[in-house]
């Protein structure tokens, strides 16, 4: 190789390098102005949550990529969710405390 070939190598991935920085705090400050935007509690969890995301991708993803990633992530919230709905009236309490007032378990 030549130094002008090494030279415009280095060039390219040095902007390719800029251009994944720059994606990577475009969706970090977007997420964080949506959960602010949104009055989230803790409005950094968007941002924590992209950046974890996005820091341990091997790859820039591709759209479809994305999307399926963004479904993933929304079933699983809404399965969490469901599951809690669905145990909210049941007496966990029971098992951790001695005062327990569960007609089933008592003896």
């Amino acid at each position: 190789m030549t130094g002008t070939a090494a030279g415009v190598g280095t060039a390219a991935q040095d902007v390719a390098q800029l251009h994944a920085t720059l994606r990577f705090a475009t969706a970090v400050a977007v997420a964080f102005v949506l959960g602010e935007f949104a009055q989230w509690t803790p409005p950094f969890m968007a941002a924590v949550l992209v950046s974890a995301v996005l820091g341990n991708l091997p790859m820039r993803p591709p759209l479809k990529l994305g999307v399926v990633l963004v479904l993933v992530m929304a079933v699983a919230a809404s399965y969490a969710f469901l599951i809690a709905v669905y145990l909210r009236g049941t007496p966990w309490c029971c098992s951790v405390s001695s005062a327990c007032r569960c007609s089933w378990l008592s003896t």
